[in-house]
């Protein structure tokens, strides 16, 4: 009975986690518009969840907090192609900031290659893998700043969902706790405790802000890089 009850949390822990990122999925869909939602959110989630893979690797841990990862990186990959399919073309004005979603591919290609040449030699090096595992917690803790930093320039949280902010709140809550009960790595609870505080702060700006329409932006067809 214990067995099927870890084995049933396990799975949520697995799965839960990416609900969130449906309700964004079908709020771009239905606006048909990622205007005030941040793209760095997708970026953030997949390196930090691929350096936690390599971080598996030199120090095991929780099979299910290792599945977190492939299912999220999926997760967050579709979510982007919908967001790039519904972004307002525009003149590439920096990095992740492109109109076609094969840049986007081919520069996470390149992270993670970069990535396994830089830590899989090293794995065997016991600071080297702790290093790796709070690099992964440093990415993963800046996951909400992006999108507060974009509500606060707009005034609003206009095409960021509400669903997914309440998500974030109550995962990241569970995950700290199921973290400690699981003895999972410290760097794992320090994120969760990290997230759970800038979730607070985005609830409150919806309270500040609301969810008023921003203006649309027009296509202007000639900066439209081709």
């Amino acid at each position: 009975m214990f067995a099927l009850v870890g084995f049933a949390v396990d799975a949520a822990m697995i799965v839960t986690p990416v609900i969130g990122y449906v309700f964004q999925f079908l709020e771009v869909r239905r606006r048909k518009s990622s205007e005030g939602f941040s793209l760095f959110i997708p970026f953030i989630l997949i390196v930090a969840n691929l350096l936690r893979v390599w971080f598996f690797i030199g120090k095991p841990f929780a099979v299910a907090l290792l599945l977190q990862s492939p299912v999220m990186i999926v997760a967050q990959l579709v979510l982007l192609h919908e967001c790039v399919r519904h972004k307002v073309p525009t003149v590439v004005t920096g990095f992740w900031n492109w109109n076609d979603y094969a840049n986007y591919i081919a520069c996470l290609v390149g992270i993670a290659f970069a990535s396994a040449v830089i830590f899989l030699p090293f794995l065997s090096v016991p600071w080297i893998v702790e290093g790796i595992g709070f690099l992964s917690v440093a990415v993963e803790s800046t996951l909400g700043m992006p999108q507060l930093y974009r509500n606060y320039q707009a005034h609003s949280t206009t095409g960021f969902s509400l669903l997914l902010a309440l998500a974030w709140l109550l995962g990241d809550g569970v995950k700290a706790v199921y973290f400690v009960a699981r003895g999972a790595p410290v760097q794992f609870t320090v994120c969760a405790s990290i997230l759970f505080f800038v979730d607070i702060l985005l609830l409150i700006q919806y309270l500040i802000y609301g969810n008023k329409e921003q203006p649309k932006k027009t296509i202007n067809r000639e900066s439209i890089v081709p």
